[in-house]
């Protein structure tokens, strides 16, 4: 079991506003449960990581740009249970958290500034987070609109990881439940309402528990517009290398004649060019010093110069035709051809197949596939 310490610096806020952003809730409980993190001001389903928090010249907090209500979340750890040491707090700042989302009316205003001490159990906690592109998405989705105005706040929190929790304890002492004029109050006020349950017998605890687990704590990362645009833009050119890395791409073609006869026992060189969308993206030559009187496959690579996406090998084109170019002597050769290009994977994918015919002779040997 791990210890931790609660630090309330201001109350809850709640606020209205008209500038189109939602005003957020917010409670400072900082480094709990563990260094740099922080409660919400009450258990939720949104605020996920990716969310952007603005915060005006008057410290007033608005939720800016809002993460997906189901991000791409993977889970970084687990906890049975965080526990804080018994502290000071103000109460009203945290009866919000207590009593949000339910039927419950405690009578305690968030204006209340009187101090109660509370412990507090956290249980079946799990910390997640999202992966690296889907935590800049939702910002480099603003950025781009015209629209956003990056220095309407002087100030961006960028929510990086949440803590879900299934439920929480809260432990009072008799004294504090006297103060705030609750201890009579309990027994009647959380009866029979679900997701509560309370125990005057053990420390005065009252449990609430939710449905499933929703998010407690959060970790978030402090912004000035200038470096919100520079991170931005950064992870927005690293997210477009990454992808153009992992489009398949079409490195090498790989030609094989199928010799079924030739006329005479001579040595021929054919040369390939290879195009894409009539830009010459590689050649090769293979024959030279080959006699072609025996049937067999001779095999010809290219690498090209150039990679092609995979989505474009409509635009390849391959040219076959003997050297030098423009020769029109030779001998009669006959035979079939198939042609199949290589990606960037690893990835033999068959490109074309031509049935037997005779080059040379009254055939042309410059062709053009497919």
């Amino acid at each position: 079991m791990r210890t931790f310490y609660l630090y309330f610096i201001s109350t809850l806020l709640i606020l209205f506003s008209c500038n189109g952003d939602s005003p957020i809730e917010w409670v400072e409980l900082e480094n709990f449960p563990e260094k740099g993190w922080r409660v919400f001001s009450y258990p939720r389903e949104s605020t996920n990581p990716g969310t952007i928090i603005g915060l005006d010249s008057n410290g007033v907090k608005y939720e800016v740009i809002q993460a997906e209500l189901e991000p791409d979340l993977e889970i970084v750890e687990t906890m049975d249970v965080y526990t804080s040491d018994t502290k000071n707090i103000k109460l009203g700042g945290f009866s919000n958290f207590i009593f949000s989302g339910s039927n419950v009316n405690s009578g305690i205003s968030i204006s209340d500034e009187r101090g109660v001490k509370i412990k507090l159990k956290v249980f079946n906690t799990k910390k997640w987070k999202t992966n690296h592109k889907d935590l800049f998405k939702p910002l480099i989705s603003a950025v781009k609109d015209p629209s956003f105005n990056l220095f309407k706040y002087k100030k961006y929190f960028l929510i990086r990881e949440i803590i879900k929790a299934d439920s929480i304890a809260f432990s009072f002492n008799k004294e504090t439940l006297t103060n705030i004029s609750l201890e009579v109050q309990a027994d009647t006020l959380f009866k029979g309402v679900a997701g509560y349950n309370w125990n005057s017998l053990r420390d005065f605890q009252l449990i609430r528990s939710f449905k499933k687990p929703l998010n407690v704590f959060y970790l978030a990362q402090e912004f000035d517009p200038e470096s919100l645009r520079s991170i931005s833009d950064s992870v927005s050119k690293q997210i477009v290398f990454e992808e153009e890395e992992n489009v398949q791409k079409i490195i090498s073609v790989t030609l094989t004649f199928n010799l079924t006869s030739d006329d005479k026992d001579a040595p021929e060189e054919i040369q390939l060019t290879i195009y894409n969308n009539n830009v010459i993206v590689g050649k090769e030559s293979f024959g030279k010093d080959t006699k072609w009187s025996n049937p067999g496959s001779y095999t010809c690579k290219v690498n090209l110069t150039s990679p092609v996406p995979l989505k474009d090998s409509d635009k390849l084109k391959i040219r076959l035709f003997k050297t030098p170019e423009g020769s029109a002597t030779g001998n009669g050769m006959e035979g079939t051809i198939n042609a199949i290009y290589s990606t960037n994977n690893s990835v033999d994918v068959s490109w074309f197949n031509v049935p037997e015919r005779r080059y040379g002779d009254n055939n042309p040997y410059d062709v053009m596939f497919p």
